[in-house]
């Protein structure tokens, strides 16, 4: 019961710790593109830049997405539902299928099918989401620093498409590590 009430605990800092992160970093991101442009005539997020969303529509389906995100992570992170399969010996690319999916396909069908239930989702990819948020986050406070504490990045330097493909690539690779980890956990049961 204390290893049990200890892990609880210890995942509860984690949460509220990357909460607090994911909530500063994208606090710190809106602050600094009100200021550096309030019309957004220079904002690269695509939303804005192709889409042509204005603050209200940005914001709105900005925190829309935060919250969903720190909730996907919530159950990812506290959820009992076991989402391993029990059929052993699956090659990687079986098993980061069925783990996502929730049954075999070709490993590409998780670019662009959805798993059989979104409780499947969450607890498959809330850490994903959330890591890869607080990837984003690292990214674009980065960028922000240098934009606000040097004279040479933003007119040499800073590309949208850079940073983008930055935030992209580094998606792809936490959900490798991710499901790359689950997939250890799986191998070492007997």
């Amino acid at each position: 019961m204390v290893f049990t009430n200890k892990i609880h605990s210890m995942k509860t800092i984690k949460f509220t710790a990357v909460t607090i992160f994911i909530i500063a970093t994208r606090a710190y991101d809106y602050m600094c593109t009100q200021a550096f442009t309030p019309d957004l005539s220079k904002e690269s997020n695509p939303l804005v830049s192709v889409f042509g969303f204005h603050w209200t529509r940005l914001m709105t389906i900005l925190i829309v997405l935060g919250i969903y995100v720190i909730y996907a992570y919530y159950v990812s992170l506290f959820s009992t539902v076991n989402i391993l399969p029990a059929e052993k010996g699956l090659s990687f690319k079986e098993f980061a299928t069925y783990v996502y999916l929730g049954h075999q396909d070709s490993w590409l069908a998780i670019l662009w099918k959805l798993p059989n239930s979104f409780t499947r989702f969450n607890v498959a990819c809330g850490s994903v989401l959330c890591y890869t948020v607080v990837w984003a986050g690292v990214i674009t406070t980065g960028m922000w620093l240098l934009i606000n504490n040097t004279n040479w990045y933003y007119q040499s330097y800073h590309k949208p498409g850079t940073i983008i493909s930055i935030i992209i690539l580094g998606g792809f690779t936490i959900m490798y590590l991710n499901f790359k980890k689950l997939y250890r956990n799986y191998c070492a049961i007997k």
